[in-house]
């Protein structure tokens, strides 16, 4: 029996093999949407350009463009308002271009609603990149000489910008943007890579 006993306490002290794996850590970090309105290279960061003495004929550079900072694929639209004080006429709609140009790039941005849309996802930046959206939605303004009679003297013709993005995934700018579709033309999220060749 004392045998036995000793036999019985070995028995307990005996080892098993086991494992255990590493801890693992799992987190999700979110992406990030931001941009910037850029006039001339230079962001705006709430000023304009201001340009005085213009004249009939007068042709001046005024590159808008939009630079991705942030780390997701976006959609992204520019809202246009130009308008027009002081011009001496009773038979004038204040709102609209008349007597000014603008060279938007209807080629690459799609208007609608008072919106140029950037007909392209816009990608994330890389490393080394500058992340702004190629090419500008315009880069000049003309005033056209035949049509800028005596009641536009001392008048004032201003441009009111602001760029706006959302995320380009899970049809965010229904709800961001208030629309039911982005204008025709504009790229779909849900198609295979985004950029322009």
């Amino acid at each position: 029996s004392v045998v036995l006993a000793v036999l019985l306490v070995v028995g307990g002290t005996m080892a098993w093999f086991t494992s255990n794996s590493y801890e693992t850590t799992n987190t999700f970090k979110a992406g990030t949407v931001d941009i910037d309105l850029l006039e001339n290279d230079e962001v705006t960061e709430g000023r304009g350009i201001n340009f005085d003495n213009v004249n009939p004929g007068d042709s001046f550079a005024k590159k808008v463009e939009v630079r991705n900072n942030g780390s997701k694929r976006i959609y992204v639209r520019v809202k246009v308002e130009p308008a027009w004080s002081g011009v001496d006429s009773d038979d004038f709609n204040l709102l609209a271009l008349n007597a000014a140009e603008i060279d938007f790039n209807t080629e690459y941005w799609i208007e609608q609603g008072g919106y140029f849309y950037y007909k392209y996802i816009v990608e994330a930046p890389k490393e080394g990149e500058t992340g702004i959206i190629d090419p500008p939605l315009f880069t000049k303004v003309t005033f056209k000489g035949l049509e800028m009679g005596n009641e536009y003297q001392g008048s004032t013709f201003i441009i009111n910008l602001q760029a706006q993005a959302v995320q380009a995934s899970h049809y965010a700018y229904k709800d961001a943007w208030k629309l039911e579709s982005l204008p025709e033309g504009v790229q779909n999220w849900e198609d295979s890579n985004s950029s322009p060749e």
